[in-house]
């Protein structure tokens, strides 16, 4: 009888531990990808520091893990990128402590910290307790509800009470026009259409995991359809590469390329003829792609995209470079000083140099754009034989390139599923189920 209550206590103990870990997994994904925490979401104050939501769930969901485990969450780190972003924090908190703005420095410090470093743990423990596919399966529910909501403000540019809110409540100004404007882009559950788009796209290769070919695919539908309506072309980068990515994997090429061409098909068709014309008093959402690719002088008020951050990469470097000292060039101006250099240029809404690469060399010097790449590089080729079975490896991959024409850093909300992909990439086996089979 004593031998029989030990097995199944030990059962019982199995099932709380299933429970809880699913209850976890929920409460970080709707946190990430349901709630605008960087456009309008109420900031949390501890001790007069602001901290967000999303950062003091990580917080609280590390120091129960910690201690539910015994610290192992901490035991045996990877000699793969943790190491490394360790030494991109310690040089961020150097450049935080020389900015203009140490608090808003060493809020980036610890944002970035938490996103990067205390997520990372926090997965990568799920994962070895047992929760890798459930937290692909729980992760794509929770994105499918963001896309839909996505998607509804694409068709009847309607948006949820609670998330017009919140946007106004960020500046209602400029989210005002946002709503509105001419060349529509759906914000989505996150208030930026190139931060919610990218995020949708970082969940398809855990989509990719799903089991059921139906399921799959329609989850993968809703996220397409939800950036599609979301309009970023730095989102679209990310697509190219991860449609790269999934046709050399993919089996069976030939057909891979057949469906691809005609789902091209019907969105361009549907885009010249059944999307709402402007002329109605309604954006299309092929006038909004064009808008994207709309080109200009510098002086012109309509300038987009790559030109616009071809020339904030190059005002960057001139700046940087006009102070020579040895602080300046070796930990930058500081964090969050490139705020005020862009704003000196008078670009309308643009406050960033919106290039990650542009904006690490500005605010934390050579070290810091160093340590970062050299982070990203290890990361890449430490996993690089997983490019041949791994599509989280192209997920990886295509954040690097899309810090071109953003910051990336700043954001803990797509970047929640980056880390996770690198979770994965350390994780799987050399077989991904998502392609071979």
């Amino acid at each position: 009888m004593l031998i029989w209550a030990k097995i199944g206590c030990k059962e019982d103990m199995k099932n709380v531990d299933r429970v809880w870990g699913r209850i976890l997994i929920f409460v970080l994904c709707i946190v990430h990808l349901l709630l605008p925490i960087e456009r309008g979401f109420p900031v949390i104050r501890i001790g007069g520091y602001p901290i967000t939501l999303s950062m003091l769930v990580s917080i609280v969901i590390f120091a129960f893990l910690f201690v539910r485990s015994g610290g192992y969450i901490v035991w045996a780190l990877p000699k793969v990128y943790v190491p490394y972003q360790i030494i991109v924090v310690w040089i961020f908190l150097i450049s935080a402590l020389i900015s203009t703005d140490v608090e808003a420095g060493l809020f980036v410090v610890l944002l970035y910290f938490i996103t990067f470093v205390v997520d990372f743990l926090i997965i990568r423990y799920l994962f070895q307790k047992g929760f890798r596919r459930e937290f692909s399966v729980i992760l794509c529910i929770v994105a499918s509800v963001a896309a839909l909501v996505g998607i509804i403000e694409g068709v009847f540019h309607y948006y949820l009470p609670f998330y017009r809110q919140a946007f106004l409540n960020y500046n209602y100004e400029s989210m005002s026009y946002a709503m509105i404007r001419s060349d529509f882009r759906a914000l989505g559950t996150l208030g930026n259409p190139l931060i919610y788009s990218v995020a949708l796209l970082l969940v398809v290769p855990f989509a990719m995991e799903i089991k059921s070919s139906l399921k799959k695919y329609l989850v993968v539908m809703l996220l397409i359809l939800a950036f599609f309506f979301a309009v970023s072309t730095t989102a679209l980068v990310m697509g190219v590469i991860l449609f790269v990515g999934y046709y050399i994997l993919s089996p069976h090429k030939l057909r891979f390329v057949q469906v691809g061409l005609l789902a091209a098909l019907a969105v361009m068709l549907w885009m010249l003829f059944i999307s709402p014309s402007s002329d109605g008093g309604e954006s299309s959402i092929f006038s909004s792609w064009a808008a994207e690719f709309a080109f200009g002088e510098y002086e012109n008020p309509q300038i987009r995209n790559i030109q616009i951050r071809r020339y904030l990469a190059t005002r960057s470097l001139e700046i940087f470079w006009s102070d020579k000292s040895f602080t300046s060039v070796l930990f930058g101006h500081g964090l969050k000083s490139s705020i005020e250099a862009v704003s000196v240029l008078q670009l309308g809404s643009f406050n960033t140099f919106d290039n990650i690469y542009a904006t690490l060399l500005f605010e934390s010097g050579i070290l810091g754009l160093g340590a970062y790449l050299l982070m990203g590089l290890n990361t890449l080729t430490s996993f690089r034989q997983r490019a041949k079975d791994n599509l989280h490896w192209y997920s990886v991959l295509g954040l690097f390139v899309a810090g071109i024409s953003f910051t990336t850093i700043y954001y803990n909300t797509f970047n929640f599923v980056w880390v996770a992909s690198v979770a994965a990439l350390l994780f799987d086996g050399s077989q991904w189920q998502g392609v071979t089979k």
